[in-house]
């Protein structure tokens, strides 16, 4: 995927980075719009071959929020997925990471 001269105008600002293997990539930082915000999140994009079912990817699904929204799974749920070959070989092995309300 490449920009435009218009898309480059419109979207950014971007910034480079190198990855592992010194690689150049153009990135963006993400960051919660709260004044108290410590961290930032580096974002870039690179061409992969098609996963298949024994590719090991994690897929994550999530956001900025205050705490006591955050801590609320009423209402707001962050989202992973691992896929696994052999699923209850992994479930035995590293057993559940998911949440468990413990009662107040």
């Amino acid at each position: 995927m490449s920009f435009t001269a218009d898309a480059a105008q419109s979207v950014g600002p971007l910034i480079t980075s190198l990855d592992p293997d010194g690689n150049q990539q153009n990135g963006f930082l993400s960051a919660s719009p709260y004044d108290n915000a410590d961290h930032v999140l580096l974002l870039t994009c690179s061409t992969v071959s098609r996963p298949t079912e024994d590719t090991e990817i994690l897929l994550s699904y999530g956001g900025f929020d205050a705490p006591e929204v955050m801590n609320d799974t009423s209402k707001h749920a962050v989202s992973c997925l691992y896929p696994a070959k052999d699923a209850e070989q992994l479930k035995k092995m590293i057993g559940t990471v998911d949440y468990q309300r413990t009662k107040a």
